[in-house]
Parts: C-alpha cells; sequence; structure tokens
C-alpha cells in the first residue's frame, strides 16, 4: 500500500484519498452485506473456489469507487490497495467453511478502522444516518436478507456433501 500511495501520489496531481459518508450502522452491515454477496453467494452457490475468487476481486475492484464522484483524480485507490489482499483471507475462510468468522471479522475489522478515523478526525462520528434514516433500514435489512440466502444455501450445500459422501 506504500509504494501504491507513492505511485498514486505522484501519477495523481494534489491526490487525497476521498471518503464517502459512514456511519457505525454502516460499517457493521457492511461486513455480512459483502461477505455474503462476494464470497458466501458465489461460493455455496457453484462450490467453485475460482467463481468465488472472482467475486473477492470484484469486491476489492469495487472499494475504488468509494468516493462521492467518479473521476480518475479522484477514485478511493488507497482504499482498494488497502482491501486486496483482504481477498485471500476471506476466500480461504469461506472455502474452509468458517464463512461465518469471516462475516464478524469483516465487521469488526470495519469498526475498529471507524473508530480510528472518527477520533483522528477523518469524517464525521455518527452511529447512524442523520440525514436519511431510511439508508441505516436498507443496510440491515440487506444484510439480515443476504445472511437468510447464504445460510440456506449453506444447508443445501452441505446436504448436496453429505449426499456425495454417501454414495
Amino acid at each position: 500500500m506504500i509504494i501504491g500511495s507513492v505511485i498514486v501520489d505522484f501519477a495523481v496531481n494534489n491526490y487525497s484519498e476521498p471518503t464517502i459518508p459512514l456511519t457505525v450502522i454502516s460499517v457493521i452491515f457492511a461486513g455480512p452485506f459483502e461477505e455474503t454477496i462476494f464470497f458466501g453467494i458465489p461460493f455455496y452457490l457453484t462450490g467453485n473456489n475460482l467463481v468465488t475468487l472472482a467475486g473477492g476481486i470484484v469486491w476489492a475492484s469495487l472499494h475504488i469507487l468509494n468516493t462521492p464522484n467518479v473521476q480518475i483524480s479522484s477514485l478511493a485507490y488507497l482504499s482498494w490497495l488497502f482491501v486486496t489482499p483482504s481477498i485471500f483471507a476471506s476466500l480461504r475462510t469461506w472455502i474452509s467453511g468458517k464463512g461465518w468468522f469471516a462475516i464478524i471479522a469483516h465487521s469488526i475489522w470495519n469498526l475498529i478502522f471507524f473508530v480510528a478515523g472518527c477520533t483522528n478526525g477523518e469524517f464525521a462520528c455518527h452511529v447512524f444516518n442523520q440525514k436519511d434514516f431510511l439508508i441505516d433500514i436498507a443496510y440491515v435489512s440487506t444484510s439480515i436478507v443476504f445472511i437468510l440466502l447464504t445460510y440456506f444455501l449453506y444447508l443445501r450445500y452441505e446436504n448436496k456433501m453429505v449426499s456425495r459422501s454417501i454414495k
């Protein structure tokens, strides 16, 4: 990330890492949302590690868009560089059958960095979205839906594995 930071600073004049509004709710529920949609669901739908890796690559790549406006000079390059190594931790956790650990670890990781950024004054410290509470409801409800979907896909996957081992 340090080398990438130097390259970004060199390539993009007056670059500063952008931020999007964050809340405790958004950072905690990003863990279940992102882990299930980009790792758990692809893995339990296909059982294919490469498909799950592709989901992780898409997940990491989307972090470059953690910006209020999409322009080459204001993309979140450092955020992308920061999360890219995490692809492999999440991938390994999901394919080892410990996906629930990945969800919890992701949420805790996000919360730690939120608190660090909040206390350093990088962004405002809010528990919930003060302008539009419906955004937080959307975070929570979609996370719950994706967790349930992942759980049902997990049960289906496990039943397939048990059926294969019986034969």
